[in-house]
């Protein structure tokens, strides 16, 4: 958020409290001291054209958007949510909510094989750009750190070019990129980008499950595909071999 008071010479920024990737922007019109902005993260209002900005959220008023879901496999109180610029949210068996990790929340998987509520193996997903970061994110237990993020969370993937389970960042790849789990204990783990990758061993090391790429110039989606000219190639995980519907 910037402003001018010359009439666009110079702008400065005005956008201290206020969450980012703003969208919306409005002055009333009864009072031009008093403008509204819309974000990711809520409503704002200033009531001095801009100097400060006081929050409109509260609990009868929610803008998150949950990209995916994650039930816990026996524990339906316990979950896992990435959402939109959000980062990935958590509720535990207890019904207390966390923020778990910052940023981009995308996918999210809890592994089926949990035995109990605190050795828990988690998956999700951050923002993903070709070039950029190709990954996911792995914890093995629900224990908090003193700032309430769950610890022990592992980055797997790569970040720029550089991988460090077998993926790379030279591969085209959708903003949340699909994240699903298999048959097996651990779970089997399935990440799509223009190729199938899999892992047998929770995301240490990845192996290419499909031709490189899929499709020239798209991207997949691994899990239940919805028919979307966005995704030219859908893989679908079951309990049997993989199927390659297109």
């Amino acid at each position: 958020m910037k402003r001018s008071l010359n009439g666009g010479t110079t702008w400065a920024s005005n956008n201290t409290t206020l969450h980012a990737d703003e969208h919306a922007l409005a002055i009333a019109p009864s009072n031009p001291q008093v403008v509204y902005t819309g974000s990711d993260g809520g409503i704002w209002r200033s009531t001095n054209n801009g100097n400060t900005w006081q929050t409109l959220n509260n609990v009868d008023f929610s803008s998150t958007q949950f990209q995916g879901v994650a039930v816990h496999p026996f524990d339906r109180n316990f979950l896992m949510g990435g959402t939109q610029d959000n980062g990935t949210i958590c509720k535990a068996a207890d019904g207390t909510w966390s923020h778990c990790r910052d940023g981009d929340g995308g996918y999210a998987i809890i592994d089926n094989n949990a035995f109990d509520t605190t050795n828990v193996t988690m998956y999700h997903t951050f923002f993903n750009q070709l070039g950029t970061q190709i990954a996911f994110e792995r914890a093995t237990s629900t224990a908090a750190n003193p700032d309430g993020q769950l610890s022990g969370w592992t980055f797997r993937g790569c970040n720029g070019i550089t991988p460090n389970n077998g993926m790379n960042c030279l591969e085209n790849v959708l903003f949340y990129a699909p994240l699903e789990q298999g048959p097996g204990n651990p779970n089997t783990l399935y990440f799509g980008t223009d190729r199938l990758w899999r892992s047998t061993n929770r995301g240490d090391t990845m192996v290419l499950a499909s031709q490189a790429p899929l499709i020239q110039n798209g991207t997949v989606c691994v899990g239940t595909c919805p028919p979307n000219p966005t995704f030219p190639v859908g893989v679908v995980i079951t309990t049997v071999p993989l199927h390659l519907a297109t």
